[in-house]
């Protein structure tokens, strides 16, 4: 069964993936009916049918790109292959012959794609240019890429490069305005992960709590401890969460109903994460506190057997902590720990029934592990910014969807240069799809002072999330923040 894409050859950089066929090189190996018109091709007794990319390609636009004193057009759009969304590039023609397919420079840059650590959102963007010898566009002897060498030629690739990544940025702001949770949905998960990855001041790609950032792999169920999948049924992280994030403007939506029921629904999805993993770590797996550290993210049965309990004592006489539950109050332990610590203590206390239970004096209780304690304390803080900050998802698309129609004075685009925001009437919207502003774009000087007044603007900026860097005291940044 022949695939619907052609192979090819990159010029330099990283290689377009080729998962490809001869015929399906055939069908675009000539790209007008001038050059064909005379030519039939046949492979195996089949007939080629020449692709055409005015059919192939979505969303066409076309693009003037510069050399020297002429111009060259470019055809931009998105390939329609299906379960192919990795092949983007340039497809260069030498008069209507077939030269190089998804050609990619090294230094070819897409956005980041929102909640992603290395994906880029390159939409299968696919340039198409048709490259003459008499404009000095010469390809190699063996007719399999050309040489961009002379340095006029060479900024004509630059600019080619621009206009694919400039296309691309254009289509990530188009499909999130078509659908604006998408990019609130996912920029609060890449918060998030971003918090628990760097809980505690150590980088860890697990975080604090098990199960939050991703799904742990199935234990083996002859084990004698408790197996997280045994715990946890219908198990979901944040990494389930983001796929079903991504899924909106696909046509594939995961989340269904109005833009209110949508919000519900991502809010529940979080508070399952964070709920299932809290429960495994005060029930499912109980570890008691001990004398010495015990890394209790990365430690064995036999690291916890081994290491020396740290238990909580009652008074020996008069007034103090006697149930379990007033321990907790004093020591600021989480509910959550209750019914885990109750079991905990029955073997050497039967007569244990609820944390309510009164204790006598002198007597040694196991109490969670601080590193859990102070996790779950952290998870329960987060999942209660994070409430707050969905909550406000409603609020934030009425501003945005105002910025867009009307303008207003607290609309401000953030210069590239020396990072100073300068307000203006309609501003997000005049710059909507503009990546680089400059002071100098208004008749601004970046001398001037900085315009935005953190005690009163309300920041609208599409730009911001990923510049602002300069003081965390902006409004901005305190509302879609986690940290409370």
């Amino acid at each position: 069964q022949f695939r619907r894409h052609p192979t090819g050859r990159r010029i330099v950089g990283h290689a377009a993936r080729m998962d490809s066929s001869f015929r399906a090189f055939c069908e675009i190996m000539f790209l007008t009916k001038e050059a064909t018109k005379n030519l039939t091709i046949k492979l195996f007794g089949k007939l080629i049918e020449r692709v055409t990319y005015e059919k192939l390609l979505r969303n066409q636009t076309f693009k003037q790109i510069p050399d020297g004193k002429n111009t060259i057009q470019c055809l931009l759009g998105q390939h329609s292959f299906p379960n192919e969304g990795n092949l983007y590039g340039a497809m260069l023609y030498c008069e209507g012959t077939l030269i190089t397919a998804y050609a990619r420079p090294h230094n070819l840059e897409f956005r980041p794609a929102r909640g992603g650590r290395d994906e880029e959102e390159h939409f299968s963007a696919i340039l198409v240019v048709n490259l003459l010898k008499k404009d000095g566009f010469e390809p190699t002897p063996e007719k399999l890429e050309f040489i961009f060498s002379d340095p006029q030629k060479e900024r004509f690739w630059l600019a080619m490069k621009g206009a694919i990544e400039e296309y691309a940025d254009m289509q990530a702001s188009v499909r999130d305005e078509h659908f604006p949770l998408r990019p609130l949905f996912l920029d609060c998960i890449r918060d998030l992960k971003i918090r628990l990855r760097d809980y505690g001041g150590a980088s860890s790609e697990e975080g604090p709590l098990r199960g939050v950032l991703y799904t742990p792999g199935r234990e083996d169920t002859t084990a004698e401890h408790e197996t997280y999948h045994a715990c946890i049924r219908f198990p979901i992280s944040l990494q389930d969460v983001e796929l079903k994030a991504k899924a909106e403007g696909t046509g594939a939506s995961k989340y269904s109903g109005d833009i209110e029921s949508k919000i519900r629904a991502f809010k529940k999805d979080i508070f399952r994460v964070f709920m299932k993993s809290i429960k495994w770590e005060s029930e499912g797996r109980f570890i008691p506190d001990t004398e010495g550290e015990l890394d209790i993210n990365d430690c064995t049965v036999d690291d916890i057997e081994k290491a020396r309990s740290k238990p909580f004592i009652t008074a020996s006489s008069g007034r103090g902590a006697f149930t379990i539950k007033d321990i907790f109050e004093e020591l600021s332990i989480p509910a959550e720990f209750a019914n885990g610590t109750v079991e905990q203590n029955k073997d050497g206390y039967p007569s244990i029934s609820d944390w309510e239970t009164v204790l006598d004096y002198n007597t040694s209780i196991l109490i969670p592990h601080r590193q859990s304690v102070a996790a779950v304390v952290f998870a329960k803080k987060l999942l209660k910014a994070m409430k707050e900050r969905v909550d406000g998802f409603v609020d934030t698309l009425s501003k945005r969807k105002r910025a867009r129609e009307e303008g207003t004075v607290d609309d401000m685009v953030q210069c590239s240069t020396c990072g100073n925001w300068r307000k203006f009437p309609g501003a997000v919207l005049k710059y909507a799809n503009v990546t680089d502003f400059k002071c100098e774009m208004e008749a601004r000087s970046c001398d001037e002072p900085d315009d935005y007044r953190c005690d009163t603007d309300i920041h609208l900026s599409q730009h911001g999330s990923d510049t602002l860097d300069k003081d965390d005291t902006i409004a901005n940044v305190k509302a879609n923040s986690i940290i409370p």
